[in-house]
């Protein structure tokens, strides 16, 4: 297994020890100027493959479960706080990229492309998924039990919901394939996103 860089005080993609990791594609997207625009913690390695945001099966659950609110993936401006895969090249198995959390060194070479990202945003909403996106977004702003609030940094409402992954991985059905209280609870705060009479909300 290889995990190849250094520690550097520059920012951006030419520092980023991701950047040395064969078979690992720059996911940056753009950002367009949309009421509404969704944060998520890095790509997949569907996501890799496809160089798009926010494909594979936990952004196909996220997008369906949008849906049910009213929110498209074409109204929504989208960013990971880290536009590569988190991964390590292991030679000798099927799948050479072995997915991982990603590094304090990672994310912050990254924050070039978030703080040009917030600089160029006009949404009036912003769904932030998962405490690493939630953290590295907002900053001296992120509280842990602080959901929904008023950014003066993002100069819009935020939503801080669980990333989608986490019901891939630990499961949304409770024995009788009904929802089970997580994914209830999720719907919920993203219910309340539909009662808004405007995107951007009040203070």
């Amino acid at each position: 297994m290889t995990r190849v860089g250094k520690k550097s005080s520059k920012l951006g993609c030419e520092y980023c020890p991701l950047n040395e990791v064969p078979g690992i594609r720059k996911i940056k997207g753009t950002v367009e100027g949309k009421d509404i625009f969704v944060w998520a913690q890095s790509p997949g390695l569907d996501e890799n493959r496809d160089k798009q945001e926010l494909v594979g099966p936990s952004g196909q659950f996220l997008w369906r479960e949008l849906k049910l609110v009213g929110i498209t993936r074409e109204m929504c401006d989208i960013q990971n706080v880290v536009r590569c895969v988190p991964a390590d090249r292991v030679e000798s198995v099927s799948r050479p990229l072995k997915m991982r959390k990603p590094t304090k060194e990672e994310i912050r070479c990254c924050s070039l492309y978030t703080i040009q990202a917030v600089e160029k945003q006009k949404a009036k909403l912003h769904l932030v998924f998962g405490v690493i996106a939630q953290k590295e977004l907002l900053g001296a702003e992120y509280k842990k039990d602080k959901k929904v609030f008023w950014s003066e940094k993002l100069n819009g409402k935020v939503v801080c919901l669980e990333h989608p992954t986490y019901f891939i991985f630990m499961g949304y059905r409770d024995k009788s394939r009904e929802p089970n209280a997580q994914l209830l609870k999720f719907r919920e705060r993203l219910d309340g996103l539909s009662r808004l009479s405007d995107v951007g909300g009040d203070r």
